[in-house]
Formats: C-alpha cells, sequence, structure tokens
C-alpha cells in the first residue's frame, strides 16, 4: 500500500485528469505546456498506473470501465512520447492529440459527483 489512503489518490486521480481536456485548446502555448507535459506527464504515472486505478476500482471510486479508458489515455498520451507530436503546435492541430483531450473529458464526465 502507499503511503496515501483511498481518498488522497482519488482526489490525485481527478487532479491529474483536470491538466488534461479540451479545454486545453483555448489557453497560452505556455500554459498548454506546462498542464500537458509537466503536471499531466508526472502525475499520470503516479496516480494513472494500474494499481491505483485497481485499488480506486476494488475500493468502489471508479468503474471498470474507467480504469480501462484511464489506461487507455496514457497509452495514447505515452504513445506521442519522443515523437514529432511532442509540442504544442501539434496539441492544437493534431486529432490524435484532440482524441485524447476528448478522452480525459469523458473520463471526468463519467466520474462520481462528490456529496460535500
Amino acid at each position: 500500500m502507499s503511503d496515501y489512503n483511498n481518498i488522497d489518490i482519488y482526489d490525485f486521480f481527478k487532479d491529474t485528469l483536470n491538466n488534461c481536456g479540451a479545454f486545453l485548446l483555448d489557453m497560452s502555448d505556455e500554459e498548454i505546456g506546462y498542464l500537458l507535459f509537466e503536471e499531466f506527464d508526472g502525475d499520470c504515472v503516479s496516480f494513472l498506473n494500474e494499481r491505483n486505478l485497481n485499488l480506486l476500482r476494488q475500493t468502489g471510486k471508479i468503474t471498470i470501465e474507467i480504469v480501462d479508458m484511464a489506461l487507455e489515455l496514457v497509452s495514447k498520451f505515452r504513445a506521442l512520447e519522443h515523437t514529432e507530436f511532442w509540442n504544442v503546435r501539434s496539441v492544437r492541430n493534431n486529432q490524435k492529440w484532440h482524441e485524447i483531450l476528448e478522452l480525459s473529458d469523458h473520463i471526468k464526465s463519467e466520474l462520481k459527483v462528490d456529496v460535500e
């Protein structure tokens, strides 16, 4: 078990997804670069990994469908790493990036709404 409890992991999972989505297309190049290539890139390793996703599923925080979509998101994101598409210009203009941004938005739309 990690040093985080399940609630922390779920919050970090949601925060990670909040750094990726179609909203980025309305931001400056610097903001896109920071949120996507620094924040999301690093956090997806920590909080969108199979171990944490399965823990969240087992505790009822997310469904198996969300696990599958999150793993697909990471796979598509990593597939562009070290390619000619790993840049802000491509994020704005390339269909592969648009699929990633839309998938992140879809995952967020499927999450349970927290009751405070």
